[in-house]
């Protein structure tokens, strides 16, 4: 994990192994002396991060993405451009312990393994609970010279 060699020891974050999903088709149609080329895609990408309960606040999301885009043709010269939305699914995460100091700030005690000091970071910014998801939009344009 990329944390400063003086900060205390953490918890594994337990990522595991995900299957995406992709699929892409493209026509290439010849019109004359140029070539046009509608494209499309979807794909579907599950989140390696586990549900968020504890110290950690890692954030990720299973995610659709779709995208749709157009290829021209003529001579030595090319257009592309392109287009994609990427649907990050909304999760949200409940820390499973999260208490009231006496000051009323919510904190998380550690988890079993994570290295206590008078410089551990509190209170956890996810407690009592975060959640996240949102779009994305790409898009692209490319131009090109063939020699």
């Amino acid at each position: 994990m990329a944390v400063p060699d003086t900060y205390p020891a953490q918890p594994e974050p337990n990522f595991h192994d995900t299957v995406g999903v992709r699929f892409g088709a493209s026509v290439p149609l010849q019109i004359q002396q140029s070539s046009l080329t509608p494209r499309v895609g979807l794909a579907w990408e599950p989140t390696p991060t586990p549900e968020q309960t504890g110290l950690h606040n890692y954030l990720d999301n299973d995610r659709l993405i779709t995208a749709a885009g157009l290829g021209f043709a003529h001579g030595v010269f090319t257009v592309d451009a392109a287009y994609q939305l990427h649907d990050l699914f909304r999760r949200e995460h409940t820390k499973s312990a999260c208490v009231a100091n006496e000051d009323g700030v919510v904190d998380l005690p550690p988890e079993d393994g994570a290295d206590i000091s008078p410089t551990y970071p509190n209170p956890n910014p996810g407690c009592p609970s975060v959640s996240h998801g949102g779009l994305i939009h790409v898009v692209s344009v490319e131009l090109g010279v063939a020699f």
